[in-house]
């Protein structure tokens, strides 16, 4: 029962009946069984669904990198990019029936989607996400026909709703004595995964710190949450220590910011840089929303994902399971 659940979902259940529709929106929120609370309470007041670019994630990491990658380079499901597409104006979509993503789905786990099946509208964030909710919605409604369409991640949209603090964004690179003509920008976002492909994320930290070492580019280190900011300062300090045992590395500078800039800096530093390499996802997003090439550190499935989405995405999109400088 509903009123059993968690605080959040027990709140939700008292007033359902008051609002006009529930979404399940951003993130990687499908299969994750916190969130069916509150969608069963919708369904039992009477509250239609809408899913608006949410995602499935493979948390457990159950589906081994070379069967991501036979999912990822297959194309008997409902994908179509063009040659050209650009994170700005997003890709095209044939509607056909997508084919059954292999992966097992006991009745417990079948359960999650249930109420997401019954949504009144549906649009989920890339490819994978969308053959996943295929193949549930079929199991669990094999006499019915579903077609949810690829809208990609919400995030994409935040320059046009918060804008971009260019200034913002000059005033920082002023102050830490970065950029310029001759000191080109690159942004790197650093973090901490609980799991991710090849389960060390020392490795990480070393093939960044070894890779930005050589690079003709003032480096930014920027986090998306808070917790990651002490792996930004291990990535300097790791770099620092590699140029000091050598001294032919280039002259340019590297540094943390020490704080998680607002999402209007963070886009306006994206804007100033000549691109990004990125751990989280959240950067990869708003580096494509900023129109910045950029490098994606492929720790899980979103990852590829989310990169699959655009064509430059798609080519730099680079598992953390075998990283190297």
């Amino acid at each position: 029962p509903v009123s059993e659940g968690p605080g959040g979902c027990t709140r939700f259940a008292r007033h359902a009946e008051r609002f006009d529709f529930v979404v399940l929106g951003g993130g990687s929120l499908l299969g994750i069984p916190e969130y069916r609370c509150e969608l069963q309470a919708a369904v039992e007041n009477g509250v239609p669904i809408m899913v608006w670019g949410t995602g499935w994630d493979d948390w457990t990491l159950s589906l081994p990198l070379p069967l991501v990658r036979a999912i990822r380079s297959d194309t008997s499901f409902e994908q179509h990019t063009p040659s050209n597409a650009s994170c700005r104006e997003g890709s095209s979509y044939e509607r056909r029936r997508p084919s059954a993503l292999p992966v097992s789905m006991d009745e417990a786990y079948l359960d999650r989607f249930r109420e997401i099946c019954r949504a009144r509208w549906g649009g989920v964030r890339g490819a994978i996400s969308q053959r996943l909710l295929h193949t549930a919605c079929a199991s669990l409604f094999p006499q019915e026909t579903f077609f949810l369409p690829v809208v990609g991640d919400p995030g994409l949209l935040v320059p046009h709703v918060l804008g971009m603090d260019q200034e913002g964004a000059r005033q920082i690179v002023h102050e830490l004595g970065m950029g310029g003509e001759e000191r080109p920008l690159l942004i790197v976002n650093a973090g901490w995964a609980s799991a991710l492909y090849g389960s060390n994320q020392d490795r990480v930290t070393a093939a960044l710190a070894e890779a930005i070492v050589r690079l003709p580019f003032d480096v930014l280190v920027v986090c998306v949450i808070v917790r990651d900011l002490e792996y930004a300062s291990a990535l300097v300090n790791r770099v620092e220590t590699l140029r000091s045992s050598d001294e032919k590395n280039p002259p340019f500078r590297v540094a943390a910011l020490p704080y998680v800039p607002d999402t209007p800096s963070f886009l306006g530093l994206l804007r100033l840089a000549k691109g990004s390499v990125n751990f989280k996802l959240h950067a990869s997003i708003f580096s494509c929303a900023a129109e910045v090439p950029f490098v994606s550190l492929a720790y899980r499935l979103k990852v590829f994902e989310f990169a699959d989405s655009s064509e430059i995405g798609s080519r730099f999109a680079l598992s953390t399971e075998n990283l190297s400088a």
